[in-house]
């Protein structure tokens, strides 16, 4: 009913049940949603590190996330994506180390590989 009243409505569904999948875009390509779904997003959290910290990467997974979160270097940064059923999307990023609303950078393709795979719950 609030939809039908203001066509910027949004509502926020937590998703039970989901699929097992080892990342977030495998389990977005095992959904889809139902007609009356106008549009959905995801948030998450990434952590980035410069090209070069590659070079010093150990070879155990476990110990190359440690290295990964020592760096000094490191920023973590928040995407939020969102498609709509019409095939418009909007992508806002922010970084921790600048944690303020003014800092926040957007763009329809930011994050091309999740609006992709987004996009493609709709198909």
């Amino acid at each position: 009913a609030a939809a039908e009243q203001d066509a910027e409505h949004l509502t926020s569904i937590e998703q039970d049940g989901l699929p097992q999948a080892e990342t977030l875009e495998e389990l977005l390509g095992q959904l889809a949603w139902p007609e009356q779904v106008d549009g959905a997003a995801v948030v998450v959290e990434r952590m980035v590190v410069p090209p070069e910290a590659e070079s010093g990467l150990p070879q155990d997974p476990d110990a190359a996330v440690d290295y990964l979160m020592q760096h000094p270097d490191r920023q973590d940064v928040r995407m939020a994506v969102g498609v709509l059923r019409t095939g418009e999307s909007w992508c806002a990023l922010r970084t921790r180390a600048h944690d303020d609303d003014d800092a926040v950078g957007g763009s329809p393709d930011a994050v091309p590989g999740l609006v992709a795979a987004l996009r493609a719950t709709f198909a």
